[in-house]
């Protein structure tokens, strides 16, 4: 199991070098994502970067030596402002998603296509020409 530790165990992936790698990739994934109006995958992509950012608040508090109520209150209250935030994010991303694909079947809706050509030969198939 030498190289499943040494690449892929979750405390490599937990290291502040690997996961500022982790982070700012999928952070720039989700700005990518959102600059070609895949909202969804933007909103994967914040969840995934909440998931090891709770990951690494977890491991923090759990390998201190810190007293018991030190560790509770540092997870409480980053677990509160990490969750917080990513809701709003998520949240705003919705929102902003909505509003686009609004503003878009308002500029153009649905029933409005351009009607096809009539053609005009001369004659009409009306029964008010003949």
């Amino acid at each position: 199991m030498g190289i499943w530790r040494e690449h892929f165990h979750p405390s490599v992936w937990l290291r502040w070098e690997v996961l500022g790698w982790i982070l700012g990739t999928l952070l720039t994934v989700a700005g990518l994502l959102l600059f070609f109006d895949q909202y969804s995958g933007a909103n994967v992509c914040f969840a995934i970067t909440a998931f090891f950012v709770f990951a690494k608040i977890a491991h923090a508090a759990i390998t201190t030596s810190d007293a018991t109520w030190h560790r509770l209150l540092f997870t409480f209250v980053l677990f509160g402002v990490v969750g917080v935030g990513v809701v709003e994010t998520i949240k705003g991303v919705s929102n902003w998603a909505k509003r686009k694909e609004k503003a878009a079947s308002e500029q153009f809706p649905e029933g409005a296509q351009k009607a096809p050509r009539a053609e005009t030969h001369g004659t009409t198939d009306s029964g008010e020409a003949k």
